[in-house]
């Protein structure tokens, strides 16, 4: 406590019943975990994980300890780069005044191609199977980092992809069922993971606080789970179609560079883009009247999107319309993938047709032949 009226609450003491000696001689040390406990996190003032919200800098809170299953651990020395340990190395010649040559260009090639390194923190069930991986810090000294005690998202892979906005809504998959888990703690170096310290194993705890608790849990579950295989599905063919919208687009500048009538290839190229539409409209909807302010059909996206948004929210038993709902995506997207799937077909014939003809290298035409 402080005579200032406040206290400060240290959450977890684990680490500090943990041997100095041993720390300090070990490249890397996980210490134990506590038990969580698994409940949906409120969102009283209109967002998850942020009180503040819209509510103004004048509107003061304290921050709650971090939700789910915090992991806590020490690197002695943390990671380094090729290039990060040589300039390192040479600092200390430096200081004694030696020489540091130039490095051979084999030394910087391998710095250039090398992967940043990290630290993967690995979570399975109680069988074995993988829920979620995670990176973390890899600098030197002591870091936390929490698992929010929910599958990773279904979600396409987005390299680019930067911070969300407070109001994105849930970016993860489903909570997890109450059970044994355990956590393991690697370096990634170049691709390869190298176990760091010892597995600790926990128990995420079940938290009965509400009467619409799920009585099966696993049932539940399963139908999350099917979800998320929809929604993995309906996501990848969103993505795939704007691929496919993208190598028409350079087909229809490849086709005027032919060095003969185009008027075949032009009229095909027409067609395909048609049909692509036409599935873009069900994958989305319809733009075209919903940007006059006009009602339209949900799409299929937006209908899983609502399973998702409010059924990975909850631990209750599975809705009526739920299920309903997702017998109708089910129905919806069959007819939809194997529209794109014969749309591909044909986008890759006509690159082939391109091909031989001589048109430029487009946006999925693949490696080229050349008989010289």
């Amino acid at each position: 406590g402080t005579f200032g009226r406040s206290i400060y609450v240290l959450d977890d003491y684990t680490p500090l019943r943990t041997n100095a000696a041993s720390v300090a001689t070990a490249e890397a040390t996980l210490f134990d975990v506590r038990d969580p406990w698994l409940y949906v996190e409120g969102d009283l003032w209109g967002t998850y994980g942020s009180a503040q919200a819209s509510n103004g800098n004048d509107f003061w809170f304290a921050e709650n300890p971090p939700f789910g299953a915090v992991f806590t651990y020490t690197l002695r020395d943390g990671l380094e780069t090729r290039a990060q340990s040589r300039r390192k190395a040479e600092r200390e010649v430096e200081k004694n005044g030696g020489d540091t040559p130039y490095p051979s260009w084999d030394t910087l090639r391998a710095e250039d191609r090398e992967d940043d390194p990290a630290i993967v923190f690995t979570v399975t069930d109680a069988t074995g199977a993988v829920v979620r991986r995670m990176t973390a810090p890899s600098t030197k000294g002591l870091h936390r980092v929490a698992w929010n005690l929910r599958y990773g998202a279904p979600d396409p892979v987005d390299i680019n992809a930067g911070p969300t906005s407070i109001f994105a809504g849930q970016q993860d998959g489903p909570l997890v069922i109450p059970g044994q888990y355990t956590v393991t703690m690697g370096k990634r170096i170049n691709g390869v993971v190298t176990p760091l310290g010892s597995p600790k194993t926990f128990t995420v705890k079940e938290l009965d606080n509400s009467p619409e608790l799920s009585e099966d849990r696993a049932a539940t579950l399963a139908f999350q789970q099917e979800t998320v295989g929809l929604s993995r599905a309906v996501s990848a063919a969103g993505a795939a179609g704007g691929e496919l919208q993208n190598r028409l687009n350079h087909l229809k500048v490849a086709i005027e560079a032919l060095a003969e009538p185009n008027d075949a290839q032009r009229a095909n190229v027409q067609a395909i883009e048609a049909l692509l539409d036409e599935a873009r409209v069900a994958i989305f909807g319809d733009s075209t009247v919903a940007s006059r302010n006009e009602p339209v059909p949900f799409s299929i996206t937006q209908r899983v999107g609502q399973i998702r948004g409010w059924g990975w929210s909850h631990q209750s038993p599975v809705t009526g319309s739920d299920k309903q709902a997702l017998e109708i995506a089910k129905t919806e997207f069959a007819v939809v993938l194997a529209s794109l799937k014969d749309i591909e077909l044909r986008v890759e014939a006509l690159e082939a047709e391109l091909g031989t003809k001589g048109a430029p290298y487009t946006p999925g035409s693949g490696v080229p032949n050349w008989p010289g």
